[in-house]
């Protein structure tokens, strides 16, 4: 909107993120002081992965999500909740914030999910949120900020690697963490 004042921050050599980073393994990496945002053709090997999606059923204004946690020696974990109201970008965002409060202790995370707004809030917006007291550009409160502000704790002294995946792509594990948020919204 002309005329309208943006609070904008700075982060010295901050790393964007490309749309073709998407197709790459996208890194996180808050295990020393400093910020480090690197794509790779190849995943970290010996590395806990959570699958995690969510769903919100308009017509009964219900949501959900459901995730896999796969430990480094196969195991799985299956977890899912349901909500009144909510929205889709919200249990993205819950799904994700489970699976990472369930790793608490683990300090190499893959993230597999099918939401670039997840992706994009964790490697980008959330660090300027931060320095902007979590408020957006035009000086209003970030949506969901109690989640991000949470995501940003567990997240440090992580490294974080994001597997970006095409919803309904026949990927086993995502398609059955799609089933599991789709029901979970059908069961309030």
């Amino acid at each position: 909107m002309v005329g309208q004042e943006i609070n904008c921050v700075f982060i010295e050599d901050f790393n964007f993120l490309e749309d073709s980073a998407y197709n790459s393994f996208i890194r996180l990496d808050r295990r020393k002081e400093d910020l480090i945002i690197s794509t790779s053709n190849s995943e970290t090997k010996k590395i806990h992965k959570v699958y995690t999606d969510g769903s919100y059923a308009s017509q009964t204004m219900t949501s959900g999500y459901g995730g896999i946690i796969e430990s480094t020696d196969g195991s799985k974990e299956i977890f899912c909740e349901s909500f009144l109201g909510g929205g889709s970008n919200k249990m993205e965002l819950l799904a994700v914030l489970d699976g990472l409060k369930r790793l608490q202790t683990i300090d190499k995370i893959q993230v597999i999910t099918d939401s670039r707004y997840v992706i994009r809030g964790m490697i980008q917006w959330m660090h300027f949120w931060k320095h902007n007291n979590w408020q957006t550009a035009y000086g209003t409160k970030v949506k969901f900020a109690d989640y991000w502000q949470q995501i940003d704790e567990i997240s440090n002294g992580k490294l974080i690697e994001f597997n970006w995946i095409k919803g309904h792509s026949g990927h086993t594990e995502q398609d059955l963490c799609h089933r599991l948020a789709k029901n979970s919204a059908k069961l309030m």
